[in-house]
Protein backbone atom coordinates (compact mmCIF):
# COMPACT_ATOMS: atom_id res chain seq x y z
CA UNK A 1 0.00 0.00 0.00
CA UNK A 2 1.27 3.23 -1.24
CA UNK A 3 0.90 5.35 1.93
CA UNK A 4 0.64 9.31 0.33
CA UNK A 5 -2.14 11.63 -0.28
CA UNK A 6 -2.98 10.34 -4.05
CA UNK A 7 -6.45 9.46 -5.53
CA UNK A 8 -6.06 5.96 -4.82
CA UNK A 9 -5.85 6.94 -1.21
CA UNK A 10 -8.55 9.98 -0.83
CA UNK A 11 -10.98 7.08 -2.51
CA UNK A 12 -10.20 4.59 -0.06
CA UNK A 13 -10.40 7.21 2.79
CA UNK A 14 -13.73 9.08 1.61
CA UNK A 15 -15.78 5.03 1.26
CA UNK A 16 -14.37 4.58 4.55
CA UNK A 17 -15.44 8.33 6.26
CA UNK A 18 -18.74 8.10 4.49
CA UNK A 19 -19.46 4.73 6.22
CA UNK A 20 -18.02 5.65 9.36
CA UNK A 21 -18.56 9.03 9.80
CA UNK A 22 -21.75 10.29 8.63
CA UNK A 23 -22.14 13.82 7.97
CA UNK A 24 -18.04 14.07 7.73
CA UNK A 25 -16.71 14.66 4.30
CA UNK A 26 -12.82 14.56 2.66
CA UNK A 27 -11.40 16.26 -0.10
CA UNK A 28 -8.05 16.44 -2.28
CA UNK A 29 -6.78 19.66 -1.61
CA UNK A 30 -3.82 21.51 -3.59
CA UNK A 31 -2.46 24.63 -2.33
CA UNK A 32 -0.03 26.96 -3.31
CA UNK A 33 3.29 27.10 -0.92
CA UNK A 34 1.74 30.41 0.64
CA UNK A 35 -1.82 28.91 1.20
CA UNK A 36 -0.25 25.64 2.56
CA UNK A 37 1.60 27.03 5.42
CA UNK A 38 -1.21 29.11 6.62
CA UNK A 39 -3.53 26.55 6.63
CA UNK A 40 -1.65 23.11 6.96
CA UNK A 41 1.86 23.69 8.28
CA UNK A 42 4.15 26.74 8.28
CA UNK A 43 6.90 24.76 7.80
CA UNK A 44 6.25 23.77 3.99
CA UNK A 45 9.86 22.17 3.67
CA UNK A 46 8.55 18.96 6.45
CA UNK A 47 6.20 18.42 4.05
CA UNK A 48 7.75 18.63 0.76
CA UNK A 49 7.21 15.06 -0.04
CA UNK A 50 3.43 16.58 -1.28
CA UNK A 51 4.71 19.33 -3.33
CA UNK A 52 4.29 19.04 -6.93
CA UNK A 53 7.02 21.18 -9.21
CA UNK A 54 4.56 20.30 -11.97
CA UNK A 55 1.32 22.42 -10.66
CA UNK A 56 3.87 23.87 -7.84
CA UNK A 57 0.87 22.97 -5.37
CA UNK A 58 1.39 20.98 -2.08
CA UNK A 59 -1.62 17.85 -2.13
CA UNK A 60 -3.49 17.40 0.80
CA UNK A 61 -6.47 15.87 2.28
CA UNK A 62 -9.18 18.13 4.11
CA UNK A 63 -11.70 16.08 6.42
CA UNK A 64 -14.75 18.53 6.84
CA UNK A 65 -17.03 17.87 10.07
CA UNK A 66 -20.70 18.75 10.24
CA UNK A 67 -21.90 22.26 10.74
CA UNK A 68 -23.36 21.72 13.93
CA UNK A 69 -19.65 20.39 15.45
CA UNK A 70 -18.44 24.02 14.86
CA UNK A 71 -15.05 22.54 14.20
CA UNK A 72 -12.64 23.66 11.58
CA UNK A 73 -11.41 21.46 9.10
CA UNK A 74 -8.30 19.50 9.39
CA UNK A 75 -5.67 18.89 6.74
CA UNK A 76 -4.14 15.37 7.08
CA UNK A 77 -0.91 14.79 5.05
CA UNK A 78 1.51 12.26 3.74
CA UNK A 79 4.11 12.73 6.86
CA UNK A 80 0.25 12.25 8.99
CA UNK A 81 -0.54 9.07 7.01
CA UNK A 82 2.65 7.85 7.32
CA UNK A 83 2.66 8.09 10.78
CA UNK A 84 -1.02 7.17 11.35
CA UNK A 85 0.51 3.72 9.14
CA UNK A 86 3.30 3.01 11.39
CA UNK A 87 1.17 3.32 14.46
CA UNK A 88 -0.91 0.94 13.27
CA UNK A 89 -0.93 -2.99 13.41
CA UNK A 90 0.32 -2.56 9.23
CA UNK A 91 -3.27 -3.77 7.94
CA UNK A 92 -5.70 -1.69 5.86
CA UNK A 93 -8.34 -2.25 8.58
CA UNK A 94 -5.66 -1.54 11.71
CA UNK A 95 -4.31 1.90 9.37
CA UNK A 96 -8.12 2.95 9.05
CA UNK A 97 -8.80 2.27 12.91
CA UNK A 98 -5.86 5.03 13.45
CA UNK A 99 -7.69 7.38 11.00
CA UNK A 100 -10.92 7.36 12.43
CA UNK A 101 -8.72 8.25 16.24
CA UNK A 102 -7.13 11.04 14.08
CA UNK A 103 -10.28 12.31 12.44
CA UNK A 104 -12.70 11.86 15.66
CA UNK A 105 -13.87 14.79 17.24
Amino acid sequence: MLVKVTAPMYKVLRSHIQESFPGYSITIEKFKPDTYARYVDADIYRNEIDYSPKTGKFSVLRVQYPDEYYAMPSYITTRDLARLFNASDKTLNGFLQQIDREIEI
